[in-house]
């Protein structure tokens, strides 16, 4: 059995037939005869290799690619994020204090990415995390660089 190939004919008489009659001989010859041969044939389901029998409706499919993704991911929505408050940051938390420790570990993480040595040190600073480090703005009204020089 191993080794031959999957063209090659049926065996015995049913290689020579053609359609239902042809199907409901061969079936008859490799089920038991206690079974019912019509019985068997309309129980049997048809196979579509194409998918072409699933209908699932646009807005269904939309809906349930949604909900997958929503589980999948398992991150809120915006709407779930303003429901929950989650930017809101209460006024006693506006105070600098509270962030002097997260700013002290900024500034141990950058001696250490400092004494590493200066191989690739503008890729490393590129890709260093700046959260915790104390930055300044500076407001101007010039929207050119080449006049904010002079």
């Amino acid at each position: 059995m191993l080794g031959e190939s999957v063209y090659q004919p049926l065996p015995g008489s049913t290689s020579n037939k053609l359609g239902q009659k042809a199907v409901k001989e061969f079936v008859n010859e490799f089920i038991r005869p206690t079974s019912d041969v019509k019985k068997v044939l309309d129980d049997m389901k048809p196979v579509y290799i194409d998918r072409s029998h699933t209908f699932v409706k646009e807005e269904d499919r939309k809906k349930l690619a949604k909900k997958l993704k929503h589980e999948k991911d398992g991150k809120l929505t915006a709407r779930e994020k303003r429901r929950l408050k989650v930017y809101d940051v209460p006024k006693e938390a506006h105070q600098y204090k509270l962030f002097e420790p997260l700013s002290q570990l900024w500034q141990g993480y950058m001696s250490k990415l400092l004494s590493q040595g200066s191989v690739n040190f503008e890729q490393k600073l590129i890709k260093a995390d700046f959260h915790g480090a104390t930055m300044t703005g500076m407001v101007t009204m010039a929207t050119n660089e080449c006049i904010n020089q002079t």
